[in-house]
């Protein structure tokens, strides 16, 4: 299993699938737990897939009804792409590609506890840089 992220109250997990010889993309897949100390079990594949290259980096708001991850769109550059839901229960609708920056390469999307800040690496120059990006509360 690739990186990870708990949200809903750290009863829900979303974490990207590690790729294998087979597969070379990773994909997404959500867990849950009905208490802290329980066991967890694999509920869905939260979307389809956004790229052949693989989805990776989820990061969910505190409700988990909002998760950015990052998506490889092509083999050397990948994206940040937002999806909803309406409640927990339910599967995310299908991602959109969030505009923040005009590079090519944005990823390891990590969302603010109070969910208004997205912070997330740049390669620039070949070098990799911290942004940020902030929102009005809802």
């Amino acid at each position: 299993m690739g990186p990870a992220d708990l949200g809903a109250h750290d009863l829900r997990l979303v974490a990207g699938s590690t790729p294998s010889h087979n597969d070379p993309g990773s994909f997404l897949v959500e867990y849950s737990r009905t208490a802290l100390d329980g066991g967890w079990n694999s509920i869905q594949a939260p979307m389809i897939p956004t790229s052949m290259f693989g989805d990776t980096s989820p990061t969910l708001s505190q409700d988990g009804l909002e998760m950015f991850y990052e998506a490889h769109t092509t083999q050397f550059g990948s994206k940040i792409y937002q999806s909803t839901r309406t409640s927990i229960n339910q599967p995310f609708e299908m991602a959109e590609p969030v505009t923040l920056t005009q590079d090519n390469d944005l990823g390891d999307p990590e969302l603010s506890t109070d969910g208004r800040t997205l912070y997330f690496r740049v390669l620039v120059g070949g070098d990799y840089q911290i942004y940020f990006a902030t929102r009005e509360p809802n």
